[in-house]
């Protein structure tokens, strides 16, 4: 796995995480599921299947696993950990993992139905917000940012001039698309699935 539980912190923390006591509250064995389910299914949709059969293998030599007696291509290593202005596939997979995460965490199954936990003294609140952030989060570093024009007025001696900025895109950050795209030469079998951006409001 790319993604480690240690990763979860700052804005996508996930409370008790790290607690791995016998009979605890603690939420380490649910997100390691939730990582082993969800960054294989983020992957086929951002590479395609056929690339992330490829990685696959990579992912069991160095760098990523240490003691490997096999060294991967720079390619994946690139791939995996950013190269230059692009800055690799966990800054994706982890608000992928932690919306998903969200999205699953407000209920549990019991004997008698559905319910939710509620601490003493506390109430429940919609986690939606931090769900679009971190979905949002996830889009950004997939598929990019919009560049859009921005209109401007200014009043001037001869009267008011209306003119257009548009963004610099290539000051920013490179999506992993934008990546690919740049070097769809080495990532021949690249074949991503659409992924579309969402709202508070679910669109």
């Amino acid at each position: 796995m790319i993604t480690k539980i240690e990763d979860f912190k700052g804005r996508f923390n996930i409370a008790l995480s790290e607690d791995i006591e016998p009979n605890s509250m603690g939420n380490h064995d649910e997100l390691q599921l939730f990582i082993e389910d969800e960054e294989p299914s983020c992957l086929v949709t951002v590479l395609g299947y056929s690339l992330y059969q490829e990685l696959l293998p990579e992912l069991k030599k160095k760098p990523f696993e240490p003691d490997a007696s096999l060294t991967a291509a720079d390619k994946w290593v690139d791939l995996v950990n950013g190269k230059d202005n692009y800055q690799g596939l966990k800054k994706l997979l982890v608000p992928y993992i932690y919306f998903q995460f969200l999205a699953n965490d407000t209920a549990h199954h019991t004997g008698v139905g559905m319910v939710q936990e509620r601490a003493k003294g506390a109430s429940n609140v919609s986690a939606r917000k931090k769900a679009v952030v971190a979905w949002n989060e996830y889009y950004k570093y997939t598929v990019g940012e919009d560049i859009s024009s921005n209109i401007f007025g200014k009043n001037t001696i001869k009267g008011p001039v209306i003119g257009i900025i548009y963004s610099n895109s290539e000051d920013k950050y490179w999506s992993l698309y934008n990546w690919l795209k740049q070097n769809i030469d080495v990532y021949t079998n690249w074949s991503p699935s659409s992924v579309k951006n969402i709202t508070m409001y679910g669109i």
